[in-house]
Formats: C-alpha cells, structure tokens, sequence
C-alpha cells in the first residue's frame, strides 16, 4: 500500500484518477466492516451469555429454596412419624439430585465464540436451550416431591397424633435400637439407620423428640385443665341464673306490683308531655302566624310607600315644567310689549 501510495505521488495524475495504466493510486482495504461485524456478533452473545447466566442464578436460586423447603418437610414428617407411635424416622429418598443446589445447576460453560463463526452460535444457542430444558424439568420435579410430602404429611397429621406414653415408649425403643444409647446423643436420622453416612442432613436426635414429646403432653394437659375450668365457671354461672330465676312467688308479685306502678307512672308522664306539646305547638303556630301577618304588612305599606314617593317626585318634576313653561311665557309677553312700546313711539 505503501508503494502504491509513492507512486501515485510521482506519476502524473490524469482525469479519471489512474496513473495512466489503468489503475488508481490507491487499492482500498476492507478491515474495517469486519471488525465492526464480529464486534457487534461478540457484543450480541456477551448479552445473551449475561442474561442466560441471570436466568441459571434465578433457577439456582429457587431450587435452593426448594431445598430448605423439603429439609424442613422431611423433619416435621419424621417428627409426626414419631409422635404417631413408630419411630421411623428415615426420610425420604431425595427424588432428583435436583433437590440439592449444589450439584443441580451448573453454569453454562461458554467456550469463547469467534469472530464469523456461525456454528459456534448456533452451538451456545443449543446448549442453553437444552441448560433451561434441563432446569424446568428439575423445578418440576422438585415440585411434585414437595407436594407429595406436603400430602404425606398432612394425612399423617390428619391421623392423630397420640402423644403420651405409647409415643415416649415407641422413642425409648427407637434410641435403643438406633445406634449407640441415649448418653452418645447421636442422631438418629438417616445417617444412623445407614451407617452413619448422611448423619448431618437432617436427623433428630432422641432427646429432642423426647422433649417435643413432653411438650406436647404438657399442652394438651394444659388445654384439659383450661377446658375444665371454663365448664365449672359456665355451670357455675347457669345454675347461678337458675337459682335466681326461682325467687319467692312474694318476691315475685312485689316486682310485678312495682313494674307495673312505674309503667303506670310513665303512661301518665308520657301524656303529660305530649299535652305539653301540642299548648307548645299551637303557640308556636300563632307567633308564626303574627309573624308572617307583620312581614306582609310591612311589605305592603313599603310597596305603598315607593309608589308615592313615585308619584310625588313625579308631580315635583311637572310643576317644575309649568314654571319654567309659565316664566318662558311671561318672558315672551314683556319682550312682545317691549316692541310695542317701540312701534308707538316711532308713530
């Protein structure tokens, strides 16, 4: 390029822009769109890349939440199990390694993509179609799990739990046979019925299911007490309004006779008032009705008033025309005898 450029500065340059061989100065280089092209590619598959990895820590997100959810599950149902008389307290087999976040969800392994390489997009592409596939079947999964302890679950709440001391019985056993006594307090969960492999995911000890066992009788020993009270309270009560309701036929008519005396009283009152009333209201309706009389009268006398003051200001306005009328004339009249006067003396 560079040559090219020197000898387009030694040559004459003729009007069509050759060096009179046919050929420019110049060969025009096309680097440029190019680069722009696979720059513009590479920014689209970082923005996908973004927003399929955003999408993967939502996923991973959920399914952690997931998975505290069916921990917790898998304990309250291993308690129930417990409470309800037969310590089994193994928990569910975990039905995908789905339910665990750390071996479910991967993220995509995004090889770097080149420049013009339309097969390396379409590559990335497929794998993340199949990455989501892959969650949205796990999340599925998940969820079925989850709903199914839930039901297992609510049927073994819905049962009864018979807590007492068939449930502190069925725990002794269960410590004796478990693993290792109670003065060890090693867990007795599914660790301990496999051989001490998953001890740690989950297990309830023999002393916690003991004490839940013991809090669970001192409840429902508290909730017999309170029940008890609050029947002797309400027999109390009952036989309190019964005994009351047996008065003395005396007692009795004494009441009635009184009753009966106030009504009376209260009739006679009620009559009073209402006698009261009316004198009040009839008053009422003359002071209204003098009232009214009054304001028409006054209204009428002022309306009377307005039109002669009208009629008065209007024969003050036609005596003043008759004087001036009268003076113009009388006017008239000395100015006529004036040039009579005037007329004599000429003859």
């Amino acid at each position: 390029t560079q040559a090219a450029g020197v000898a387009s500065n030694t040559l004459p340059a003729y009007p069509d822009g050759t060096d009179g061989r046919g050929a420019t100065g110049s060969t025009p280089t096309t680097t440029g769109p190019k680069t722009t092209a696979s720059a513009s590619r590479e920014n689209v598959l970082q923005r996908k890349v973004a927003e399929l990895e955003q999408k993967m820590a939502m996923s991973r997100s959920i399914m952690k939440k997931l998975y505290h959810k069916n921990v917790e599950l898998e304990k309250e149902l291993a308690i129930a199990k417990a409470n309800s008389g037969g310590l089994d307290l193994t928990s569910p087999p975990a039905t995908a390694a789905a339910s665990r976040p750390g071996t479910s969800l991967r993220p995509p392994a995004t090889a770097p993509a080149s420049s013009g390489m339309a097969a390396a997009d379409a590559g990335l592409t497929w794998q993340a179609l199949q990455e989501r596939d892959l969650t949205i079947r796990q999340l599925q999964q998940a969820l079925e799990a989850s709903r199914r302890r839930c039901a297992l679950l609510e049927m073994q709440l819905a049962s009864g739990n018979t807590a007492g001391g068939g449930g502190g019985a069925a725990v002794n056993s269960g410590g004796g046979t478990g693993g290792g006594g109670r003065g060890s307090s090693s867990s007795m969960g599914p660790g301990a019925a496999g051989g001490g492999g998953g001890g740690g995911r989950g297990g309830v000890s023999a002393d916690s299911l003991r004490d839940l066992v013991a809090q669970s009788a001192l409840h429902h020993q508290k909730y017999k007490q309170i029940r008890e009270d609050y029947n002797r309270l309400l027999y109390k009560r009952a036989s309190a309004l019964q005994v009351g309701s047996r008065s003395t036929s005396a007692n009795a008519l004494a009441a009635r006779a009184l009753v009966g005396e106030l009504q009376r009283r209260l009739e006679a009152e009620v009559q009073e008032r209402e006698a009261e009333a009316a004198l009040y209201s009839a008053r009422l309706y003359e002071s209204e009705k003098a009232m009214s009389d009054w304001y028409v009268e006054k209204r009428l006398l002022q309306e009377h008033i307005a039109r002669l003051s009208g009629e008065v200001a209007e024969r003050d306005k036609i005596d003043g025309e008759i004087e001036g009328c009268v003076a113009a004339m009388l006017e008239r009249l000395r100015l006529v005898e004036a040039e009579n006067e005037a007329l004599r003396s000429r003859l």
